[in-house]
């Protein structure tokens, strides 16, 4: 038999599965989950001291932290371009921090942001910041990673558009945090996760 017998069905299989494909990847829409992560050698600070190479458990890995002490005026912060396909909607933060001494205590972030287009005015932080959101992390286990999502923070800003250029902050809550080991809670990194259409250029 030719292997030209084989054309027809092969190309309707394949055309089938294509479908099939499409189909399962559009059920829900485009719709999904970005996100920008910022390790700590990638934001700025105010307030706080940064280390580069720092060990914070001992003979373990090298990386950049952050240590920021128990006072309203500390505080991290970093900005994007957020992509074409942002639904201009809401805006969530993951912090990573390391505690590496033993205790319950707690540290706690007011996280907000601003959308900056063409022709829109950049607006200094206010203290507390404009539509801040608190995001606690409790500690446990000394040496444990601990991580914890904000709830959905709007920007600031006259109307966010895709595309826009994001700054956020991050300003210690000198309230909600309670903790004597400031020194030793190591800011590795903070995930800013947003809702967009994959299928946008």
């Amino acid at each position: 038999m030719k292997i030209s017998q084989f054309t027809g069905p092969l190309l309707l299989l394949l055309c089938m599965a294509g479908l099939a494909w499409a189909g399962t990847r559009t059920v829900g829409g485009n719709s999904g989950t970005g996100h920008e992560y910022f390790p700590a050698s990638r934001m700025d600070d105010t307030g706080c001291a940064v280390s580069t190479g720092d060990q914070p458990v001992a003979s373990g890995p090298k990386s950049t932290i952050i240590i920021c002490g128990d006072d309203d005026g500390d505080l991290i912060e970093g900005s994007f371009q957020i992509p074409v396909g942002w639904d201009a909607g809401t805006l969530t933060f993951t912090a990573n921090v390391i505690q590496t001494a033993a205790g319950t205590d707690d540290i706690a972030f007011s996280f907000a942001a601003q959308c900056i287009g063409h022709s829109d005015a950049v607006a200094a932080w206010a203290s507390p910041p404009t539509g801040e959101v608190d995001l606690v992390l409790i500690f446990a286990t000394a040496n444990d990673m601990t991580t914890g999502t904000s709830g959905p923070v709007t920007p600031a800003g006259t109307t966010c558009e895709p595309g826009d250029i994001i700054y956020w902050i991050g300003m210690i809550d000198a309230t909600l945090t309670d903790t004597s080991n400031m020194a030793t809670a190591h800011i590795t990194g903070v995930d800013v996760r947003f809702t967009e259409d994959k299928s946008a250029i």
